[in-house]
C-alpha cells in the first residue's frame, strides 16, 4: 500500500470500503496490466515512410484479434477453445471481470495476449497451418467449419502487413495531385477496426452511406454502451435514472465507427432503426415502453461543425425520433423527452423550438474557440469559458432548423443534463492528445454543471471502443491513464523526441491541453503537474534536449505549469515553483538572444 500511495496509484485505483487486501491487490494488478498494454501512438508519422516493424506488429495483432472468425472474434475463439470463457459469458464479460480484479479473469486476459501474438507470428508471419496452431495453443481442435474462416484471417493478415510496409503511394499521390492529376478514392475508417480496407494511404477518402447509419454492428455496440451508461448512472445515484444525457457527435468518428455514438442516442431515447426492402434505414422508430422496460432518456446532442455539414440526413432522422418521443401518449415520468418538452411548452416555447436537441456553431462557422481562449490565456474565470461556449454553440439543427439561435432552449436543456458522454474510438488520438476533447465535451460538462440545480455531480464519461471490449471511465480516471501511458511514459516521450522539433511541439501541446482540462473540469491531479515538472523541466538533461530541439516548446511547458499554479489549478510546492520561475526567465533570455542573433 505504501508503494501504491507513493506512486499515487491510490488515486487511480482507490481501495474500497471493507475491501480485503487480496481483492484490492487483484484490482490494482488488473489496472497496472491495462496501463502496460494500453495502445498508444508514440511517434509522428513521416510522410512516405512505413511505420517501424514493432508498431506494425501491434497494429496487426490488435486488428486480427478483434476480427470475426465465423460467429466470434479470434480472441473469443481462442479463449473458448482453451476453456477460459465459460464463467464469463463472452469476451466483454471477461474483460469487465478482469478490471474488477478477479483472479481467474486476470489469468485468462494474461494468457490471451501472448496466444494471439503466437498465432500471428506462426501463421501470418510464418507458414504454420492455422488449424494446427489453434489446437496447439488451446489444446482443442477448432470445428472443421472454422477452417475456411481461419485461412481467410491469415490471408487478411498478410495483406494488411504488405499494405503497412508499402507507403510509397503517399509521395506519389502528392506529386500527382500537385500536377493536376486525379486521385482515386478509397474508404475512410480506422486501421484497427477496418484493417486493409482503408489501405494503402495516399488516396482521396469517401465516407459512408448515411442511409445505413448506424450499421448493424454499430447499433449492437451502441445498445451495449447505452445500457452500461444507464446501469453505471443508477449505481452512482441510488437507482435514479438520468433525465438527460448529453452526447457529443463528431463527423470523422461517425465514419470510423459507422455510427456507434448515434446508436447510443437512439437507444437512450428508446428507439431502433427501421429498414426498408433494400437494407437502408428509413427512420428510427420508438420501441413501446412495455418492451423497453425503462423511461425514455432525453438527450442533448453537441454536434461538431463537420458533422453538421456532412450528415444532414442523420440530423433529420434524429430530430424525427425526438419529435415522436415528445408527442407520444406516455406518462412524463416514463418519458423525459416529453417531460422537458411539455415544460418548455408551458413556458411559451413553440413545439419546434422545444424539440430542438442538436446544437453547434452557426452556419459557415467552425470551432468552439474555447481552446483558443485557453491557448491564448485570454480568460479570467470559468465564467468567460462558459459564456463563450454558449455563445458559439446555441445554433439548432435538424428537421426544418437551419442554425437558428436558440440560446434559451440550450440553457434549459443543460439544466437537465445529468451526464455527459463522448466516445474515444481510435488509438490515433486520446483525450489528452488534442484540444478538441476539453473544448467540446469538457466545456459541455462545465456548462451543464453550472446550470443543473438538481445534480451537482455531473459526470463526464469517456467510452473507449478501440477494440471489441467497451470501457467506460470518468474523465478524471481517463486522464490519469492517459498521462501515465503517454506524457509521463518514457516510451512515449522518447518516441516524440526522436521526431525532433515536431515531437517537442507535441509534448508542449499536451501540457497546454492539460491546463485546458484543469480549467474545464479541475480534473488534473496535483501529482500529474509535479511529475510533469520533474520529467521535463527540473531534469537538467531533459530540459536541455528539449531546448535544443525547440526552445519555444520548452518555454511553453514551463509557462503553462506556472500559469496553472497562478490560476489555482495546481497547488505546486513553493520551492518547485521558484525553480520553474528561474528556468522560465533563463529560457526567455536564451530565446531573446537567439532571435537577436
Amino acid at each position: 500500500m505504501q508503494k501504491a500511495e507513493l506512486l499515487n496509484l491510490t488515486d487511480d485505483c482507490p481501495r474500497r470500503e471493507d475491501e480485503t487486501f487480496a481483492d484490492y491487490a487483484g484490482r490494482l494488478y488488473g489496472y497496472l496490466q491495462e496501463l502496460e498494454n494500453r495502445l498508444i501512438s508514440n511517434a509522428l508519422h513521416v510522410f512516405g515512410d512505413a511505420a517501424p516493424a514493432e508498431a506494425q506488429f501491434v497494429t496487426l495483432s490488435e486488428t486480427l484479434k478483434n476480427r470475426q472468425v465465423g460467429e466470434e472474434t479470434l480472441a473469443s475463439l481462442l479463449l473458448r477453445l482453451a476453456g477460459r470463457l465459460e464463467d464469463f459469458g463472452d469476451y466483454e464479460g471477461l474483460m469487465r471481470r478482469a478490471r474488477q480484479g478477479e483472479a481467474q479473469a486476470l489469468a485468462a486476459r494474461e494468457w490471451l495476449g501472448p496466444a494471439c501474438e503466437r498465432f500471428i507470428r506462426d501463421c501470418v508471419l510464418g507458414q504454420l497451418d492455422p488449424i494446427g496452431c489453434v489446437e496447439s495453443l488451446t489444446g482443442s481442435a477448432p470445428p472443421a467449419a472454422m477452417t475456411e474462416a481461419l485461412a481467410a484471417l491469415v490471408v487478411e493478415g498478410r495483406g494488411l502487413l504488405a499494405a503497412l510496409n508499402d507507403n510509397t503511394g503517399e509521395l506519389n499521390a502528392l506529386v500527382h495531385a500537385l500536377d493536376g492529376g486525379h486521385l482515386p478514392s478509397g474508404p475512410g475508417g480506422d486501421l484497427v477496426r477496418d484493417g486493409v480496407a482503408i489501405l494503402p494511404t495516399g488516396r482521396n477518402l469517401h465516407a459512408i452511406d448515411t442511409w445505413r447509419i448506424p450499421s448493424e454492428l454499430a447499433f449492437r455496440r451502441g445498445v451495449a454502451i447505452a445500457d452500461q451508461l444507464l446501469e453505471r448512472h443508477r449505481q452512482e445515484n441510488n437507482g435514479a435514472w438520468p433525465e438527460t444525457i448529453a452526447q457529443v457527435l463528431w463527423g470523422l468518428d461517425t465514419i470510423k465507427t459507422k455510427g456507434e455514438a448515434i446508436a447510443v442516442i437512439i437507444r437512450l431515447v428508446g428507439g431502433e432503426p427501421v429498414y426498408d426492402g433494400t437494407g437502408k434505414i428509413s427512420r428510427y422508430a420508438l420501441i413501446p415502453l412495455e418492451k423497453l422496460g425503462r423511461p425514455r432518456i432525453d438527450v442533448l446532442i453537441k454536434l461538431s461543425s463537420i458533422f453538421r455539414d456532412s450528415f444532414g440526413i442523420l440530423m433529420d432522422q434524429l430530430d424525427k425520433l425526438i419529435r415522436d418521443a415528445a408527442a407520444a401518449d406516455e406518462p412524463p415520468e416514463m418519458n423525459f423527452v416529453k417531460k422537458h418538452v411539455d415544460a418548455m411548452l408551458a413556458e411559451g416555447e413553440s413545439f419546434e423550438n422545444a424539440t430542438a436537441r442538436q446544437f453547434t456553431q452557426a452556419p459557415g462557422t467552425y470551432g468552439n474557440y474555447v481552446d483558443d481562449m485557453v491557448s491564448d490565456s485570454a480568460w479570467e474565470s470559468e465564467d468567460d469559458l462558459d459564456a463563450l461556449f454558449i455563445r458559439r454553440n446555441a445554433s439548432a439543427y435538424g428537421g426544418q432548423r437551419r442554425g437558428e439561435k436558440l440560446t434559451g432552449v440550450l440553457e434549459n436543456l443543460l439544466g437537465s443534463v445529468d451526464r455527459v458522454v463522448h466516445q474515444v474510438d481510435s488509438t490515433e488520438f486520446g483525450v489528452s492528445d488534442i484540444e478538441n476533447y476539453f473544448s467540446s465535451s469538457g466545456s459541455l460538462q462545465l456548462a451543464a454543471r453550472r446550470r443543473n440545480m438538481r445534480n451537482s455531480d455531473i459526470r463526464l464519461n469517456y467510452v473507449e471502443t478501440l477494440t471489441a471490449d467497451v470501457r467506460i471511465d470518468d474523465a478524471q480516471q481517463t486522464l490519469r491513464m492517459e498521462y501515465r501511458s503517454k506524457l509521463l511514459n518514457p516510451k512515449w516521450y522518447e518516441g516524440m523526441l526522436a521526431s525532433g522539433q515536431g515531437g517537442a511541439t507535441e509534448i508542449s501541446n499536451r501540457v497546454t491541453y492539460m491546463l485546458g482540462w484543469s480549467a474545464m473540469t479541475q480534473g488534473v491531479d496535483d501529482w500529474v503537474y509535479a511529475k510533469t515538472a520533474e520529467t521535463y523541466a527540473l531534469d537538467d538533461e531533459m530540459r536541455e534536449r528539449l531546448t535544443r530541439l525547440n526552445p519555444k516548446a520548452m518555454r511553453n511547458i514551463v509557462g503553462r505549469m506556472l500559469e496553472a499554479n497562478g490560476r489555482g489549478l495546481w497547488n505546486g510546492d513553493p520551492e518547485m515553483i521558484d525553480q520553474l520561475q528561474d528556468i522560465y526567465a533563463d529560457l526567455e533570455d536564451r530565446i531573446e538572444v537567439g532571435e537577436a542573433a
